[in-house]
């Protein structure tokens, strides 16, 4: 295991910096988890549901567009995070305040054209080069009594 490894956190509803902290650890430790996941999927001496909640997120984190969810997800929120701890300070005046959020509006504005390099760090952190067909489930037809 790395040295300056994270803990998966699990998501809150409410609070931006706890899903910072989930998506920093799950972009810092990606292989770490992938191979977690073999693990434990491949064990015979896991669970049956601990083997397929295993294989079900080793397929989830098997796609490019995981791995770019994750990739621009983590810069995003730290970015919001940031700016959120810094609005949560007692120091805080209204002119500092104001250059926070126009900030965070020109950080959107210039994520938008990031495409290419969000999706550059995706393709080297999972090694994988192709996004999934659009491939969708069959919808079963409802029979008429």
């Amino acid at each position: 295991m790395k040295q300056n490894s994270y803990t998966l956190k699990s998501l809150s509803i409410t609070r931006w910096s706890a899903r910072a902290d989930a998506c920093r650890a799950l972009n810092a430790s990606w292989s770490e988890i992938i191979n977690s996941l073999s693990l434990i999927k491949n064990n015979e001496n896991e669970k049956c549901i601990t083997r397929n909640e295993a294989k079900g997120l080793f397929k989830s984190l098997q796609s490019l567009e995981t791995a770019f969810l994750t990739v621009f997800w983590t810069y995003v929120l730290e970015q919001f995070n940031i700016t959120n701890k810094t609005l949560q300070g007692t120091a805080i005046d209204i002119g500092t305040a104001s250059k926070l959020y126009t900030s965070l509006i020109n950080l959107i504005r210039e994520t938008r054209d990031r495409f290419d390099y969000f999706e550059e760090q995706a393709k080297t952190m999972s090694g994988i080069e192709l996004y999934q067909d659009g491939k969708s489930r069959l919808k079963k037809k409802e029979s008429i009594l």
